[in-house]
């Protein structure tokens, strides 16, 4: 091998080499092949700068998934428009708990520091676009919460004084 595909060999994520699954085409990856090569530098490369997040916090690949045409078997072809999630964030790569997501999707799935129970596990993210006619924007919720230290139910279910100031604490009718 010589020129780019020499020099580039194990240092980029998205390097391909030719292969028979068809999703290397003169060194270039499909979309396909880079969410699964993203996947495995996230849990297996401990110099990616986001592998704290992943492997480092115990996430792993499965098995199989370590051969893109199984992964590929898996999942299918990319959607236009669509990354891959893990819909416990905390769970594995596996056939099971992954999916093609939106990036609106993935938002309302991230892991954040401070989950709530707001009628079933949910984070903040989702907890408060479920009660978001309440009219407390989220930037005003995660104020609430982090720099206040309110309960989250009452943090998203509390009106915005006309001054703009929360009436946490006070009654309502």
């Amino acid at each position: 091998m010589t020129g780019a595909m020499s020099r580039n060999k194990g240092k980029r994520a998205d390097y391909c080499e030719p292969k028979t699954h068809g999703h290397c085409v003169g060194g270039t990856s499909s979309p396909t092949y880079k969410s699964w090569m993203m996947m495995r530098t996230r849990c297996n490369n401990p110099h990616y700068n986001k592998y704290s997040n992943y492997g480092g916090r115990g996430i792993s690949v499965c098995e199989s998934w370590e051969k893109f045409e199984a992964f590929l078997d898996d999942m299918g072809e990319r959607p236009e428009g669509m990354t891959l999630d893990r819909i416990d964030v905390d769970g594995d790569y596996t056939p099971e708990n992954c999916r093609w997501a939106t990036l609106s999707e993935q938002n309302r799935n991230m892991r954040h520091g401070k989950r709530l129970l707001f009628g079933k596990n949910q984070t903040l993210r989702s907890a408060w676009e479920a009660n978001a006619a309440l009219g407390v924007s989220l930037p005003a919720v995660i104020r609430r919460v982090w720099r206040l230290g309110c309960d989250e139910e009452l943090a998203i279910t509390t009106p915005i004084m006309p001054s703009g100031r929360p009436r946490i604490g006070e009654n309502h009718a």
